[in-house]
């Protein structure tokens, strides 16, 4: 079984017309680079909107149902989507001197993190609206188990078979407008319970902020923890659009960044990624050779010809179409 994973990070939208890059987005998934797939699933890395708020959601979710459109078009199955949140997913409009003194005490590691000291902090409510319409509307998915900052999610096959294990993180819990490297921090006992490991399947594990921007200490602590959990890392922020590979429990921990869909203040600045992954087949395609993944890179959205949308098989390597 071979399924697409269509990942997209970095919309920013804050309520203008993106839509000619939904719809050069939509151009590749109409192509022939999904034609061989059985399935597919849609991974948001964050930063659907650019300042949090309800509006910028409204038009995202629009953008959102027509990309996922086009994916259901190409496979001819519901396309289930995961979105995890990202600094530009806070509504700090309700920022407070409050939560300011909050996070650094938080930061400074002198707080216990609770569930109540959680909702105190985050200002996603915009956002967590917006990712339970999707979530609600999953077809192929199980919510195992989840707390304020951490979800397991179990994507099926049409027989009921587990085929994805889905870590979900959400890193942006004590963003700041201003933030700076080295300042988050994800409380690692709180999250150890919810994220798991299945060995039968392959694992993925979806944020928003590398590793690089917790603390030091903390980071050390995380990165043992994703490793343990996880064959695939998707991350986003950055806007880089690099992939690779990094020691693991098994044989490698495989690091796809986002890279940016909207860039703001550079309109020629967009791409996203297409993974594909043969459940039943986990040898060398072309880049990964022990999950059974291969990736392909989309930047700046190049045109497609009416001749890339025929149903020759592709050669998935990475680069630029």
């Amino acid at each position: 079984m071979k399924i697409a994973i269509v990942q997209i990070s970095d919309i920013h939208n804050k309520n203008t017309n993106i839509f000619k890059k939904v719809e050069e987005l939509k151009k590749v998934i109409s192509a022939h680079y999904l034609s061989h797939c059985d399935s597919a699933i849609l991974i948001m890395n964050g930063d659907m909107a650019f300042s949090g708020k309800s509006e910028e959601y409204s038009e995202s979710e629009l953008q959102l149902i027509e990309i996922k459109d086009a994916i259901e078009n190409k496979v001819n199955r519901v396309c289930d989507i995961y979105s995890v949140p990202g600094n530009h997913d806070c509504n700090f409009n309700r920022d407070t001197k409050g939560r300011e003194a909050l996070i650094e005490q938080i930061q400074q590691r002198s707080i216990e993190i609770d569930d109540q000291l959680i909702t105190e902090v985050t200002l996603q409510e915009e956002y967590n609206a917006f990712e339970d319409t999707f979530n609600n509307d999953w077809q192929y998915s199980i919510l195992n188990k989840n707390n304020a900052l951490a979800k397991n999610i179990s994507h099926l096959n049409s027989d009921g078979d587990i085929v994805i294990n889905i870590n979900s993180l959400n890193t942006a819990w004590i963003s700041e407008l201003s933030e700076r490297p080295g300042k988050m921090i994800i409380p690692c006992t709180y999250v150890d319970d919810i994220l798991s490991y299945d060995s039968n399947c392959l694992n993925i594990t979806v944020m928003h902020h590398p590793s690089n921007w917790l603390n030091p200490d903390n980071k050390r602590e995380f990165d043992d923890l994703i490793r343990k959990n996880t064959d695939v890392l998707l991350t986003g922020h950055e806007h880089g659009n690099e992939e690779y590979k990094l020691e693991s429990r098994k044989s490698g921990l495989y690091v796809f960044e986002g890279g940016v869909l909207n860039e703001e203040g550079d309109s020629d600045t967009s791409s996203f990624r297409i993974l594909i992954y043969d459940s039943d087949i986990k040898e060398s395609w072309d880049v990964i050779n022990d999950t059974g993944i291969v990736s392909q890179s989309f930047s700046d959205f190049e045109e497609i010809t009416t001749d890339d949308a025929d149903d020759t098989e592709h050669d998935y390597s990475v680069g630029r179409f």
